[in-house]
């Protein structure tokens, strides 16, 4: 008796227009987009002005039947094409090249439901029901790195604590009252949404738990957890950053005691990281940098560890932060590569030199091997999210002309060379230590300052000038690092003095002063804070009886659009 075989799905829709690995070249028109939709799959074809849309979709589930194969209904949108047209050719190509890929039995893969079509109030369990495979396991590898970053939290807090010790009693204050004035700060300035209107959709995702976004699991699972046990609500996930805001500070300043800086630098960078305005901003916010930057200052600390105790478990200790981070963003996984690379330079320890004795290949390879596995499902994720970014115009092409966007947009276009977002008077010092220091401060400075450009530098492809804070808020923090260790530097051999104090109280005015035009440009009215306030006056006005309350949309653009 014949067994029949088991469907296979089509998972690239460009695939099933393929011939030995060959597109299809229909004449002029050129296809724009190939995208798997809820029920269909859908290629875009243009050619001038004219458009024409093509559905494949399982038999029996069209309303518009223009063309069968084995396994799919064929068709397009508009009205009856005239035959021998342009528009009748290519439908005629597209047709025998999908009949030629469909031997029977090919199906469309089971999506998960759009925004809205599930209950946010579901149970975990049934949410979870609903996630494709992918998502499942990325969402399992998040929930078991936050659990091991929770259960090294501990050694963290014990290696920060070995850095504490190492600082005079001045900059202990330095670094107590940054850390606490910011926290105070934190918990007295009001929340803002700085996502573009994003901010509630990104709470209905993670609501939802049923797909995960495009950026990854990170913080996603982190988000999940805290509704957990606060409730689902955007202030919730602002309130999570806010304590993980708080953490990073002393975490930033005990990192340059660890990279060898004087003692003041790392006071001075617990008071930059803690009062500048665009960190107090972002750390009020629903910004998934904000975490992120936890996760890599926490793996930071502990990496230097490892190499100045020259004990390998440290590196394994340090290995889920920086995945987790890696997983937070695209853009992580580059930084999250570069990062310890960088660190191991500054303190003069590069890896290669096998800093863990004979053992250092073998450690780097098995912490390198056990990274990769753990990341692997997130960069199958990335790909797919990448190559519907770019059919649908939402990413650019790599061209020359990205590259010289890029540079310029380094000069001028960042946060740390605009007044309105960041004092220029710290990034000019932060550049200055590269020509006055020497050795290793000198590597310190060009390493910080390298590693805040490179992650300043990713970000140049869909950068809409409302996103500059947010999404160069950590680069702008490395610039600020290196400001603290110019300036512990050269206050060093400095004796306190009545000319000196006055001197410091110079300087502290000037950056005030120099910080002011951010405060005022970053706490300016925005549409989004209009849209808040409207949306927590129309609840408290809508009458017992039911209405249909209609806000603005929150899709993303692509950059053409935007």
């Amino acid at each position: 008796m014949p067994v029949a075989s088991a469907a296979r799905t089509v998972d690239d829709p460009r695939a099933l227009l393929e011939a030995d690995g060959t597109p299809l070249e229909p004449g002029e028109w050129q296809l724009e987009e190939a995208s798997l939709r809820r029920d269909h799959l859908e290629y875009r074809y243009v050619r001038g002005d004219e458009e024409m849309r093509i559905f494949v979709a399982p038999r029996g589930q069209s309303r518009h039947v223009r063309a069968r194969s084995a396994s799919f209904d064929i068709g397009y949108a508009g009205g009856r094409v005239p035959p021998g047209s342009a528009r009748a050719r290519l439908f005629h190509r597209v047709v025998e090249r999908i009949r030629a890929n469909d031997p029977g039995r090919l199906d469309l893969p089971r999506l998960p439901p759009a925004l809205g079509e599930v209950d946010p109030q579901m149970s975990l369990p049934a949410q979870w029901s609903w996630m494709v495979p992918l998502d499942r396991l990325q969402v399992a590898i998040a929930a078991l790195l936050w659990l091991t970053v929770l259960g090294l939290f501990p050694l963290l807090v014990h290696t920060g604590y070995a850095l504490w010790r190492t600082l005079t009693p001045s900059a202990k204050g330095l670094l107590a009252a940054g850390t606490v004035g910011g926290a105070l700060l934190r918990l007295w300035v009001p929340h803002r949404l700085v996502m573009i209107f994003m901010g509630y959709r990104a709470a209905a995702e993670v609501a939802q738990f049923t797909t995960v976004p495009k950026y990854g699991a990170g913080a996603f699972v982190l988000h999940r957890a805290a509704f957990e046990l606060f409730g689902p609500s955007h202030d919730v996930i602002i309130a999570t950053h806010t304590a993980l805001g708080i953490l990073s500070i002393p975490l930033a300043a005990l990192l340059l005691r660890g990279l060898g800086a004087e003692v003041k630098s790392a006071g001075f960078g617990a008071l930059f990281f803690a009062f500048l305005p665009i960190f107090v901003k972002d750390h009020r916010s629903e910004s998934i940098l904000v975490p992120a930057v936890f996760l890599l200052l926490g793996g930071s600390l502990l990496w230097l560890r490892s190499l100045q105790e020259r004990r390998f478990r440290w590196v394994f200790a340090a290995l889920p932060f920086f995945v987790l981070g890696a997983i937070t963003r695209p853009e992580l996984s580059v930084v999250a590569l570069a990062l310890p690379v960088a660190l191991a330079w500054m303190i003069g320890a590069p890896v290669h030199r096998h800093p863990w004795g004979p053992r250092s290949p073998w450690v780097l390879g098995a912490a390198a091997l056990l990274g990769v596995l753990l990341a692997t499902p997130h960069l199958v994720h990335l790909a797919r999210a990448v190559r519907q970014q770019v059919d649908a115009g939402a990413l650019p092409a790599l061209t020359p002309s990205l590259a010289y966007k890029t540079f310029t947009g380094l000069v001028w276009r960042n946060a740390v060379t605009r007044f309105e977002t960041f004092p220029v008077p710290l990034t000019a010092a932060a550049l200055a230590e590269l020509f006055l220091a020497r050795g290793s401060a000198r590597r310190r400075a060009g390493g910080l300052l390298l590693l805040g450009t490179l992650w300043i530098a990713l970000y140049y492809m869909d950068l809409p000038r409302p996103s500059i804070p947010r999404l160069h808020a950590p680069g702008a923090l490395l610039f600020a690092l290196a400001a603290a260790c110019a300036i512990g530097r050269w206050l060093a051999p400095i004796r306190p003095s009545k000319r000196s104090g006055a001197a410091a109280a110079l300087a502290v005015a000037g950056l005030v002063l120099a910080s002011l035009p951010s405060a005022l440009h970053l706490w300016a009215p925005t549409n989004e804070d209009t849209e808040e306030a409207l949306v927590h006056q129309a609840v408290d006005a809508l009458p017992s009886h039911p209405v249909c309350f209609v806000r603005i949309g929150d899709r993303d653009p692509p950059p053409v659009e935007k």
